[in-house]
């Protein structure tokens, strides 16, 4: 793990918005990886690959349609996004080689990795609405002005220009989304 990874985990776990809670026994133990929950008879289930369960995504999933909708973007694009970015981990963070960190759900870049915008962005709400803003900020610009990097693929590209698949994987999720949940009903 890098130095910058340690920090942003140390900050989250100290700040208390880790799950453990916060405070110095949370710093000892927030360079342990969790351990892994089997499915078990009793238990709820839980999202792919992370500890979210299945009630608590749904809650995010609905506050997500709900911003989406707010600030005026497709159907399906902010849980697509948010899929893609953490798979529904409101904790989830990345650190980058440039010294900034990736936060929350919609995985928002913080430079230097300021403790208290961590702080902010892990909330859920704080967490999407920035996710959002920044989609219909790229899709603006990229309509405004559609030879600009990340604007080639998709109108919401810019919201991570550096990846080439990343547009395709959040398309192919979305459609899904929309065939899964808007035509049922």
């Amino acid at each position: 793990m890098s130095r910058l990874a340690v920090i942003c985990t140390l900050s989250v776990a100290w700040l208390g918005l880790g799950p453990s809670g916060g405070g110095p026994d949370a710093v000892a133990n927030a360079a342990q990886p969790a351990p892994g929950r089997a499915k078990t008879p009793g238990r709820p289930s839980v999202t792919h690959k992370f500890a979210t369960p299945h009630r608590a995504a749904q809650g995010l999933w609905a506050l997500a349609a709900l911003v989406g909708r707010r600030y005026g973007l497709p159907p399906g694009l902010l849980q697509a996004v948010v899929w893609s970015e953490s798979r529904w981990q409101p904790t989830a963070m990345g650190a980058n080689r440039n010294g900034s960190c990736d936060v929350g759900l919609g995985q928002v870049n913080v430079p230097g990795c300021d403790p208290l915008r961590v702080a902010e962005l892990v909330n859920p709400d704080v967490n999407l609405r920035a996710a959002a803003s920044i989609l219909r900020a790229s899709a603006r610009a990229c309509t405004q002005q559609p030879g600009r990097v990340g604007c080639s693929v998709c109108p919401w590209g810019r919201y991570n220009p550096h990846s080439l698949g990343w547009c395709a994987r959040v398309e192919a999720r979305r459609s899904r989304t929309i065939n899964r949940f808007v035509h049922r009903r």
